[in-house]
């Protein structure tokens, strides 16, 4: 008991003496899909299953899936020589097994980063953090690959490219949190949780 306590106190002192550290808001997901299920610039389905670290330590906090689409070429207008890309990536996440300690609360769904990349650029560069809430069934939602967020045009020229659609992702929790300096989010056991998920090749072909 004595052993406890001082756990407590010492928690409590550690979280006072870290002024850096934010309560977080809370961050919903609102994503809306580009086109449809299973739509023609779908980049396929991620399925996210969150377990408690400590009961099973070698899933790093979740069991994660891609079930990828049936086509990895895709069909983009080409304007004075080059694409502007349009993707999704629809999230599948819910709570599973495992009893996840009060303050690893509220569980989140990460991807860290998402990268559609050749040799020399980045033309997406994503991190996303989505609340995980729901025990009993999957919450689903998308994440919209677009122009707006794409880094640069992809020149074609009238050829078609091949780029790289890589994928790290994993879980953090809790209702703590800190901007770190390229304005991702720290969380408990972000860094520890980030798995390799994807890393394939695809097909972008011009229509002129």
């Amino acid at each position: 008991m004595k052993i406890a306590k001082k756990i407590f106190v010492g928690s409590i002192i550690l979280l006072l003496l870290t002024p850096v550290l934010v309560v977080a808001e809370v961050n919903d997901s609102t994503h809306t899909a580009t086109t449809g299920s299973n739509g023609p610039y779908s980049l396929g389905d991620i399925y996210v299953r969150h377990w408690a670290w400590f009961s099973h330590i070698k899933a790093r906090g979740s069991r994660i899936t891609w079930d990828p689409p049936e086509n990895l070429t895709f069909e983009f207008n080409e304007t004075n020589g080059t694409v502007w890309m349009n993707f999704y990536l629809t999230i599948h996440h819910r709570l599973a097994q495992g009893v996840i300690p009060i303050l690893l609360r509220p569980r989140y769904t990460l991807l860290d980063h998402l990268w559609i990349s050749d040799l020399q650029t980045d033309y997406f560069d994503v991190f996303n953090e989505s609340k995980c809430t729901n025990p009993n069934s999957f919450d689903i939602y998308t994440i919209n690959l677009t122009k707006d967020i794409q880094t640069l045009p992809l020149e074609t020229h009238g050829q078609q490219k091949n780029l790289t659609f890589w994928l790290n992702m994993g879980v953090d929790g809790g209702l703590i949190k800190t901007t770190l300096p390229d304005n991702t989010i720290w969380r408990f056991g972000r860094f520890y949780s980030n798995k390799g998920v994807i890393a394939i090749n695809i097909t972008i072909v011009p229509k002129l």
